[in-house]
């Protein structure tokens, strides 16, 4: 985590000592927490390990020579925001950079005072991407806990079951009460997330159990929502219990 005092985390990604280590001490004098690189892979690395504010990078160095790294967040990978320094400007790379969606474009000689003015404004928007960013991974914890425990106030009545009513229906396959054709349309993990989801599993406690993200529960479950025709895990369990979901249109 960036401590509060600084200007910015940043990351400096440079194969030229001679502008790297500069540049990254000046950066540090004017207040920000500069961390640097050699080259596109190593850069890759501390991303992975750290979360920073901006990614500054010259375009012609090892491993970014097609801008890789600027591809990489254009497809949605967890990359910082980027600015783009080079001491060989051309429309071509200008051009890739405003479609990768670059924050700032330098061009080499670098201005120290420019420089802390753009980097100030790189790191605003990163740091408001992040909070972007934790706030939906925030929601989404919510929501994993809220659908648990709907999952589990949907179940509740089970206990209130019969001894040997209770024993028959643990011992029952959840999707035995789906047509083939529907059953037929589910991947064998689908209806293992299911079954675990009837079983009472939050998401979180399917992921583990599987060994996969939470993200790639919420798919597997999105999945089987259309195929089986229900839209949340509640009209699921129902559609699972044998009651059936009401149609679209349905009043």
């Amino acid at each position: 985590m960036t401590p509060i005092h600084t200007r910015g985390h940043l990351l400096f990604a440079d194969d030229d000592d001679a502008i790297r280590g500069p540049l990254s001490l000046a950066l540090r004098k004017a207040g920000f927490q500069v961390d640097s690189a050699a080259t596109a892979y190593e850069a890759s690395g501390l991303l992975q390990r750290s979360d920073y504010d901006l990614l500054i990078m010259d375009i012609n160095m090892p491993g970014n020579e097609e801008l890789q790294m600027a591809r990489l967040r254009h497809e949605g990978k967890p990359i910082a925001p980027i600015m783009l320094i080079t001491g060989y400007p051309s429309f071509e790379s200008a051009v890739s950079a405003v479609r990768y969606g670059v924050v700032d474009y330098i061009t080499k000689p670098i201005d120290p005072e420019d420089l802390f003015q753009r980097v100030d404004a790189g790191v605003r928007r990163g740091r408001t991407l992040r909070f972007l960013r934790q706030a939906h991974d925030y929601a989404g914890s919510v929501r994993d806990a809220v659908e648990g425990l709907t999952t589990a106030i949907t179940l509740a009545g089970i206990e209130t079951s019969p001894p040997e009513a209770l024993s028959a229906s643990s011992s029952k396959d959840p999707l035995g009460s789906l047509r083939s054709a529907e059953l037929a349309q589910l991947s064998q993990r689908e209806r293992e997330v299911v079954r675990l989801v009837a079983m009472g599993c939050s998401v979180q406690d399917v992921a583990k159990s599987l060994a996969l993200s939470p993200y790639t529960i919420r798919n597997h479950l999105k999945s089987v929502f259309a195929k089986l025709r229900v839209k949340s895990q509640v009209q699921l369990l129902g559609k699972l219990a044998g009651h059936p979901t009401p149609e679209r249109g349905a009043r």
